[in-house]
This record gives C-alpha cells, structure tokens and sequence, in this order.
C-alpha cells in the first residue's frame, strides 16, 4: 500500500511538473506573487507577513497562496486566493507570477529567468543545518535538490549576522543575503497585541487567562518518550511566579504533528498543533517552554520568559550538533520536571533579559521589526522596474 501512494504521488508530481513546464510560455504577470509556507500548511510565516505588508503598501498585487490538502485555510484574507499545492491551478499561477516567497526547499520548481523567487528560510538555527551537519546526513538525493533550489534563489532574508553566515557558507548558494531581520517576528518585537486577541477569540479564551505555549521539535527517531504529558505542575509554578490562571497550548513541530493525540486535551491543554501560524501564538504566549527548537530565540525578541525542558539532552546532543552551546544559551535549562519547576519559581527577569541582549549583541540579531515593510517595498520596487 506504501509503495503504491508513493508511486501514485511520483506520477502526480511528475505530471504537474509537464504541466508546469508547459505553461512557462504564458506571460509573467509582474503584479502576481505566490507564497508557500511549508509546503502548503497555510497561510503562515514569513510568506504571509510580507503578503500582508505588500497588501497594504499596494493593493493591485496579487497574492495566491499554496496549500496542501487539509490546510486551514479559515483565516486567510480575502485578498488572498488558494491553489492546491500540486494543482494545475498552482502550476499555472507558479508558471506566471513575477514573484515567488518561501521558507523551505522547493522540492520541484521550473524558475524562468525573469522570475524573482524570495527565499525567507524558517527560523534562526540553534542545530546545525545544510552542509553544516556532519558527512553524510544528508541524503544524496536532499543534497541535489537543496542545490538545484539554491541555484535559483535571487534573494535569501535573514534575520541575523548569524544566519546570513549560514546561508553564504552553508547553502550552496552565492547570490545576495538581506540582513534586515525576519518578517515573521515583526509583530513580536511590536508587541503582537492583534495577533493575540485573533488567539484569544480562535479559542474562546476567558478574559485574563494566560498562555504557556509547549512547542518541543521533533526527534529524528519519531518518539515522543522526552515530551511532557502532564502540565499541571507547569500550570501550578507559572501561577506561582508570575501570577494569574494559566492555559497550556501544546504546538507540536509539523513533523511531529500527526502525532499529538499522544497528549490527553482539554480546557486547560489545548492541541494548536494544526493552527496555520505558529507566530500568532507566540504573541499571545506569556511564557513559552520548548526545548532544542528555533521558537525560542522568535520568542526572545518579545523579552517574554522562555524555558528549555530537555530530558533526553544527553542522547539528543550525540544525534544533533548545535551552532551554540545549549547550556549558555540565555534560557535556563532543566532536564527533570522538578528543575523545571524550580527554574520558573525562582526566575530573575533582569538577569534573563540582560543575557539576552548579551545574546543578541554576540549573534548580530535585527530587531528592528521593518522586515516585512521592507520585503514588500523590494518586490514593489522590481515589479516597476520588470
């Protein structure tokens, strides 16, 4: 049954890509952009931060957003239309928009010559991605898409000197970096107060209620033996220190996501694995704990507490090599519940936000939050010019 889905989506794929390459002798509309977050979650990340900045620089630009099957497309503006992520739709609007933006590979792309395709990545890297990870990680057949992808990027956003030196040493690519800061994290570093009431009315939220977000990453050997199933001792030290009645949302990585039912919901644990933008619930989230995931340097930019639970430190350190080292990086980090619980309790909000501008000094970070305005100002800029 495996092989035959897998054979039935190489045929799809291969077909859309005839399909694709056919409609490249169509017209480019200079005025057309396509986003993709994720291949297809939605309508999310740093694609819908500069298609909403481009909105409301000019109205006139178009906007179609990919999504898979079973995306939640419910908060999409209407300004914004969908095509399905291997559709004949996608391939004619990707075959004729000026402008492509995406956060991760594109694992099948024709790019015409006068296309502009943005590539905005996802995330400040803590692990080592690329051709940072040590030999032979990578698959051979990864290694040849990742540069077939590179190889038609015009324009790569980072959101650190950081990670700009990742993408000039590390993604086979030799083409411009923008260092201006990432359009995603915008409203966190502006305080994020609509994205939070979208949150709080999404899930009905009583007045005054806060919000830990849970947000582990996956784990390569897809196990879920180091999350945490049980969050009244989270609930119960957060109120201790922070004061107030706490919610847990749980947002499991996409990777991952298929496997939340794992976790016993409720009114107090609440599943937004499936939420399209996970930036949303970080503007809502008073505290956020994670553990080895990028979340946790989105979620500085908002001074707000963040703590790192790692239970499986030891075995995960001998899988993953990391640019830092986890154990000084600005967030305490607890292997046991109880340090867990300790760690919050006790937290120093002048100590914590000292380390962290400590942090962003060492790592370059723009915390300007213009990135999406100035995105949408470029692409407006080259369709003039086009």
């Amino acid at each position: 049954m495996k092989q035959k889905k897998q054979l039935g989506l190489k045929i799809k794929l291969g077909l859309h890509l005839v399909l694709w390459k056919c409609l490249t002798v169509l017209p480019l509309n200079r005025r057309k952009v396509v986003i993709s977050d994720f291949h297809g979650k939605g309508f999310g990340d740093s694609p819908k931060y500069i298609a909403l900045a481009l909105h409301e620089k000019d109205p006139s630009f178009r906007v179609i957003c990919l999504c898979a099957k079973g995306a939640d497309t419910s908060d999409i503006p209407s300004f914004v239309k969908t095509a399905g992520l291997h559709s004949a739709a996608s391939a004619f609007h990707q075959a004729t928009a000026k402008f492509w933006i995406d956060n991760c590979r594109k694992n099948i792309a024709v790019k015409r010559k006068s296309q502009y395709y943005i590539q905005t990545w996802h995330g400040f890297a803590l692990k080592k991605i690329e051709k940072d990870v040590p030999s032979g990680t990578l698959t051979d057949s990864y290694i040849r898409s990742a540069k077939r992808d590179s190889a038609m990027i015009d324009l790569i956003v980072s959101c650190s000197a950081h990670m700009t030196r990742v993408y000039t040493d590390s993604f086979w690519y030799g083409g411009e970096v923008l260092t201006i800061g990432s359009p995603r994290n915008d409203s966190l570093i502006h305080g994020g107060q609509s994205e939070r009431a979208a949150v709080e009315r999404r899930f009905k939220l009583t007045k005054g209620k806060k919000i830990i977000l849970y947000a582990p990453t996956f784990r390569d050997d897809k196990t879920t033996d180091a999350y945490l199933r049980d969050f009244r001792f989270l609930s119960d030290a957060c109120s201790r220190r922070f004061g107030g009645d706490f919610v847990v949302f749980v947002r499991l990585h996409p990777h991952a996501a298929k496997m939340a039912s794992f976790i016993t919901y409720g009114d107090t644990v609440i599943n937004t694995s499936n939420y399209p933008d996970s930036q949303e619930l970080l503007c809502a989230a008073d505290v956020l704990i994670t553990d080895y995931s990028s979340v946790m340097f989105d979620f500085a930019l908002s001074r707000k507490p963040c703590f790192l639970y790692a239970s499986d430190l030891e075995k995960y350190t001998r899988q993953r090599e990391f640019y830092f080292d986890i154990k000084r990086l600005p967030f305490a980090l607890s292997e046991t519940r109880d340090k867990l619980t300790e760690s919050i309790v006790s937290f120093d909000e002048n100590a914590y936000l000292e380390k962290i501008n400590d942090f962003f000094e060492k790592v370059g970070m723009d915390t300007n939050g213009v990135a999406s305005q100035k995105v949408a100002e470029l692409i407006a800029e080259k369709a003039v010019k086009s």
